[in-house]
């Protein structure tokens, strides 16, 4: 700088005078669609990336101000949630957080709703309902958090299984299904979560096709953790739900049993609450009718 000159810099923020609000919509079949206003620090990649690594779509812009940390923190108490939704849009807007969606067929909203209630920050407003009209049977898509096919039938959105119903192949399509989906209890319950709703759709897809197919019949078998009295009776009684449930997406009642193996025969350790919960499941056999 030549001599005599000095230098003065006076950097100015402006306040362009937008609002942090915005809204992401989540379609379960289409994606997620971004729009509105969003805090700084955030971008459209980052919400892909918050909910399953999903594609996201929108012409949100991002204004100087606001703090990505709550969106962020509600997108990651959402997504464990996605799959047993049909659709969902967070809003924020004047600092108020809500949640409006629409479940899936065979998920109950009211249960859903009280169980996502307690994953989201105080005064977060969350409200779910049922699909108005029922797709067509047959009808097909792409799950765009799984990017499987499924299609609808008895009622549900069903991965369809491609196998020919023999006792080996059914064992092995049954044992690969529930070692990767399981059928989530609380403790010292026989309910299982909105969350295994899904999971009884594909194993009732499963059990139709091998018990029409290869006329067989299945055992559903009930275990517990360590915890609590009547053991045997819960376990009985979980396997009961399940069958109750299957018997629901059009199993033939005939071709299921089922029976409590109390907490005889773990798979974990119930020293920790992991443990516990993992033994906490319901199994199944086949056999031969």
């Amino acid at each position: 700088m030549p001599d005599g000159f000095t230098f003065e810099s006076d950097i100015e923020t402006r306040d362009d005078g937008l609002l942090v609000a915005y809204e992401i919509a989540f379609d379960i079949g289409r994606g997620v669609t971004v729009t509105g206003t969003l805090p700084t620090g955030l971008n459209v990649v980052q919400i892909a990336q918050a909910l399953c690594e999903l594609k996201a779509t929108g012409d949100a812009v991002v204004v100087e101000k606001g703090d990505p940390a709550v969106v962020l923190a509600a997108l990651s108490a959402l997504k464990p949630w996605l799959p047993q939704l049909e659709n969902i849009t967070f809003t924020m807007k004047e600092d108020v957080a809500s949640l409006t969606g629409v479940v899936a067929p065979n998920v109950d909203a009211a249960q859903l709703a009280d169980q996502m209630k307690a994953e989201f920050a105080e005064g977060t407003v969350l409200s779910l309902s049922t699909l108005k009209t029922l797709p067509q049977d047959g009808a097909r898509r792409v799950n765009v958090i799984t990017g499987v096919q499924v299609q609808f039938q008895f009622g549900a959105w069903m991965q369809a299984f491609d196998f020919t119903p023999t006792l080996s192949n059914c064992t092995e399509q049954t044992n690969g299904f529930l070692a990767s989906a399981k059928i989530n209890f609380a403790s010292g319950v026989a309910d299982f979560d909105a969350r295994s709703a899904p999971v009884i759709s594909g194993l009732a897809v499963i059990l139709n096709r091998c018990i029409r197919g290869a006329n067989l019949s299945a055992e559903l078998a009930g275990h517990t953790d360590n915890t609590g009295n009547g053991k045997f009776e819960h376990s009985a009684n979980r396997a009961l739900f399940v069958r109750a449930a299957l018997i629901n997406s059009g199993v033939s009642a005939d071709a299921i049993s089922a029976i409590g193996y109390g907490g005889s025969k773990p798979i974990a350790d119930n020293a920790t609450d992991t443990g516990r919960a993992a033994n906490r499941r319901v199994t199944l056999r086949w056999g031969q009718r």
